[in-house]
């Protein structure tokens, strides 16, 4: 990850290289138990089209920059926007934590309220089926523990330093 990737660049990675997920009105109980399962039901919910759950996903409580219908409506545009198949198998093949001193920058953000614990490279195999080819692609997610609970980010591989292909 960039040493430059604080906070608020997490939380507002809604562009071209990664788009942000949503959890307002969610309890802790729709994230997962590990960074690893609350991305994977993220991907999960993306490819079946349920945007969203996938926007359930997002720590929009702890900012006012963005809300879970934007975050929604954002996902519904960029998965219009292509064929991406059918999801026909996921799995989480690496898991890294961020350096302290980004996790320490994220938490300085005076625009978020809450607690930062850590943040993880997520890499995917995601095995997607389409016209009856089978294709397998690498998948990136930030996920990112606040106040014990994941949530998870779209992202890029450009944006790890970890958790790349070549790894």
């Amino acid at each position: 990850m960039s040493g430059n990737l604080s906070r608020r660049r997490i939380l507002k990675a809604t562009a071209v290289s990664g788009i942000a997920v949503s959890t307002a009105g969610c309890t802790g109980s729709l994230l997962g138990d590990s960074a690893c399962d609350t991305g994977e039901d993220f991907v999960v919910a993306l490819y079946d089209e349920d945007f969203e759950a996938a926007a359930s996903y997002y720590p929009h409580e702890y900012t006012d920059e963005v809300d879970k219908d934007e975050i929604a409506s954002q996902y519904e545009a960029l998965f219009s926007m292509g064929e991406f198949g059918e999801l026909e198998d996921i799995s989480c093949e690496c898991s890294e934590s961020v350096d302290d001193e980004e996790i320490d920058e994220a938490n300085e953000d005076e625009d978020f309220d809450g607690e930062v614990d850590d943040i993880k490279e997520l890499r995917y195999e995601i095995t997607t089926t389409e016209d009856g080819e089978e294709t397998t692609d690498s998948g990136y997610v930030m996920g990112i523990e606040i106040d014990g609970d994941w949530y998870a980010v779209f992202a890029s591989e450009a944006d790890f330093d970890h958790c790349t292909a070549d790894e």
